[in-house]
């Protein structure tokens, strides 16, 4: 169990990230905020873990370190996106 808490966290950070980019974000500048939005919601979801299943966090003792793996596995997701974006679309010179 504790093996599928991180990557469950991190699709449900992109899973967040990608309906706030339809529903609210429209205009394409705006997108700078999705790494903000994914790393909150993944602190949150690691706070939430830490309170009712500590083995999705990967058994911490420490409520900081329960927020510190949400954060970071938010951002993955972030990460995760650019690098499958960089692959299917390929590289474009801005």
């Amino acid at each position: 169990m504790e093996y599928i808490g991180i990557p469950s966290i991190t699709i449900i950070c992109y899973l967040v990230g990608e309906i706030f980019k339809i529903l609210i974000l429209k205009k394409k500048r705006r997108n700078k905020y999705i790494p903000i939005i994914v790393g909150i919601t993944g602190g949150i979801i690691g706070l939430i873990a830490y309170y009712t299943c500590k083995e999705i966090v990967l058994n911490c003792n420490n409520v900081i370190i329960a927020i510190s793996i949400g954060i970071v596995s938010g951002l993955a997701s972030t990460g995760g996106f650019e690098v499958i974006n960089k692959l299917i679309r390929g590289e474009k010179n801005e």
